[in-house]
């Protein structure tokens, strides 16, 4: 058995000398048992320490198995609406049983393959995002939060094979769209059923499969308007009975994280 294990790794080296993820996924699998959807809003500029929080915090959810979907969202007048812009997976180790089938210098390359391309997909993973936040350097005049949620949600999300799914968002949540508004150029008292009844008649409910949700960045204001703690109950509320309704729940939203979510999970 550890000659054919050995074979087997010699032969996927040759084969795809620079191709780790091709040796990984044979040599250790692909199994996804965590996915975490990350969705940033462009049609906000978010400041340097909620950029920062967000970051840190969606590291702290990487861990073996773990496959990471970047999305971002901007004004649809603008053309670009809702792009994927790339899936990181993190293969796990091998077990203790498949280190012991491979000779020493089998397990020293599969080692550096491993660090290569996990250490490579943080980097890639931690550009594209930083990226992504410079595309929303200027506030825009409208907003379609709900109708983006429920896209995401119904083909990507819900179609999901992960057996525990997070949904990380990264935006102000201030709906401004055709279907409604929770702003007046700054916050205002949300009447939740009179949102709901809305949400409901233009089908914005969306299914996110039992996926836990994180906000970042919710109710941020510019300097020269002023948000109680009042309206933010109120916007947190209607996000709440949003998820509720598409099959998703509310664990957290915040401007800024106050609890490391890597301890969370």
């Amino acid at each position: 058995m550890k000659v054919l294990f050995t074979i087997l790794f010699l032969a996927i080296t040759i084969f795809a000398d620079d191709d780790c993820k091709s040796l990984l996924t044979n040599m250790s699998g692909s199994e996804k048992e965590r996915e975490v959807f990350i969705i940033i809003d462009q049609t906000t500029p978010f400041p340097e320490n909620i950029r920062k929080n967000a970051i840190v915090n969606i590291f702290g959810l990487i861990k073996p198995k773990t496959t990471i979907s970047l999305f971002t969202f901007s004004e649809y007048t603008k053309g670009k609406s809702v792009s994927l812009v790339d899936r990181y997976y993190f293969h796990p180790q091998l077990t203790k049983e498949q280190k012991y089938e491979m000779g020493k210098k089998s397990l020293s390359e599969f080692d550096k393959c491993f660090k290569a391309q996990n250490d490579g997909m943080k980097k890639k993973l931690a550009s594209d995002m930083l990226e992504s936040f410079k595309e929303n350097q200027k506030i825009s005049s409208k907003s379609e939060i709900l109708y983006t949620l429920r896209q995401i949600s119904e083909k990507a999300v819900k179609l999901s094979g992960a057996k525990q799914k997070i949904v990380v968002i990264v935006s102000d949540m201030l709906e401004n769209s055709n279907f409604t508004s929770f702003y007046v150029k700054e916050l205002k008292s949300i009447d939740i059923d009179k949102q709901l009844n809305i949400m409901k008649e233009n089908r914005l409910f969306g299914d996110f499969a039992g996926a836990d949700v994180i906000v970042v960045g919710a109710g941020i204001v510019d300097k020269e308007n002023y948000r109680d703690g009042k309206d933010f109950d109120s916007l947190e509320n209607i996000w709440k009975e949003y998820f509720k309704n598409s099959n998703a729940k509310l664990i957290t939203f915040e401007q800024e994280l106050k609890y490391p979510l890597k301890e969370m999970y």
